[in-house]
């Protein structure tokens, strides 16, 4: 399971690894306005789109000849 700020944090992310918001709305056929509440945290970001997130940033890893991120080891989820 994971936190509204780390759904949050993935956004902003994927925003940055796939060339901006703009970007990233035309990829999830999302407007700027709920954009912009999912990355104010003003809305939770809800699980469809996390997990289209994770899709989306696997892919681009992939291409890229990159592994995924280790997990934190601060967290406390094992």
């Amino acid at each position: 399971m994971s936190t509204p700020e780390a759904r949050r944090r993935l956004l902003e992310q994927a925003a940055t690894r796939l060339g901006g918001v703009e970007q990233l709305e035309k990829k999830l056929g999302m407007t700027r306005g709920a954009m912009k509440r999912y990355l104010e945290g003003a809305a939770a970001v809800p699980d469809a789109l996390f997990l289209r997130l994770v899709d989306l940033l696997s892919e681009q890893w992939r291409s890229e000849g990159q592994p995924p991120p280790a997990k934190d080891p601060k967290s406390k989820r094992r």
